[in-house]
């Protein structure tokens, strides 16, 4: 014990703890966060789809870290789900950001015409684009709940 500061919070102070005990801990705090915040994702600002892209990222590294810990084929199964849900929430978070950098009211192109008839050419695709994403994103996101996931 005295090996230990006394002000080390008490969870840093079980290192007979499984790893495998605390990783899942981890795992499921993270992994109640995103199914929390994903609910809703539909009403999300850009930022709070940012954050909630953060925590699917953040979640899925710890997964990658431990798959080794879990069944394999879970494990996989698992972590598809969540690169296709990060990936899907980059294009919707590119596509937001798209969007605001041509409806900036300081752009430089609504002084020309011609750039002005681009960007709203831009922004036309992004708008039928943007569609299919969000119907694929919904499908993307009822899998990964449907999901048990690897380490429980």
């Amino acid at each position: 014990s005295g090996w230990r500061n006394a002000a080390q919070p008490e969870r840093d102070a079980t290192p007979d703890r499984p790893v495998a005990e605390r990783a899942a801990k981890s795992m499921e705090m993270l992994h109640a966060r995103v199914r929390k915040m994903g609910r809703r994702f539909d009403r999300l600002s850009v930022a709070e789809r940012h954050e909630l892209r953060k925590d699917i990222k953040r979640l899925r590294y710890a997964a990658e870290c431990f798959a080794p810990l879990c069944r394999d084929k879970p494990a996989r199964r698992f972590l598809k789900s969540l690169k296709a849900l990060q990936d899907g929430f980059g294009a919707l978070n590119d596509a937001a950001m798209a969007e605001a950098v041509l409806l900036a009211p300081d752009a430089p192109w609504h002084e020309d015409p011609a750039a002005s008839r681009a960007a709203g050419f831009v922004l036309g695709r992004l708008s039928a684009s943007l569609a299919p994403e969000q119907a694929a994103f919904v499908e993307l996101w009822q899998r990964f709940r449907s999901l048990s996931p690897c380490w429980r």
